[in-house]
């Protein structure tokens, strides 16, 4: 085998399996030696199905915001509903805040279970935080808005900015 094949070889493996690779040729005598020895571990940052769980945050961010979805649905939709109920309350009860739409844009995934949202949130149709950047956890199996975000949300209501839990 050729040095530049040799080479190609060892780079391909390092770069696509986790192990430790030495790799070398001494010039012309066709003994390896070790040049560099480099250990590559796998760290996933997206889960298992990307594009489903870029739909299933979309989804969960939209329907927090939308009026027709009922309350202890949107209770299901943030980081700890349960424990952070009063907050989802405060911002539920007020009459600017329950206006408010998400519109997702771009996710990016920062682990398998955790995702930074690049979204907008508009009020009666007009922008009021244009893509600003928040963000969204798996949690029992379900993508959420994240209790962060939802908290970065309140001073856009007219009484919600005193809520508590944030």
């Amino acid at each position: 085998m050729a040095s530049a094949t040799r080479w190609g070889v060892c780079v391909f493996a390092a770069a696509t399996f986790p192990l430790t690779v030495a790799c070398g040729q001494t010039a012309g005598t066709g003994v390896a030696r070790s040049h560099t020895a480099a250990v590559i571990e796998a760290t996933p940052t997206a889960p298992a199905d990307p594009t489903s769980a870029e739909d299933d945050i979309s989804r969960a961010w939209e329907k927090f915001t939308d009026p027709q979805v009922a309350n202890t649905e949107k209770k299901r939709l943030i980081e700890s509903g349960e424990a952070n109920e009063r907050l989802v309350r405060a911002f539920l009860k007020d009459e600017y805040a329950r206006r408010l739409l998400a519109r997702v844009e771009i996710v990016a995934f920062t682990s398998a279970t955790r995702a930074q949202v690049t979204y907008s949130l508009f009020r009666d149709g007009r922008s009021v935080l244009p893509r600003s950047t928040g963000v969204s956890v798996r949690e029992n199996g379900r993508w959420k808005l994240s209790r962060t975000t939802l908290c970065s949300w309140m001073p856009y209501g007219s009484s919600t900015a005193e809520a508590s839990g944030c």
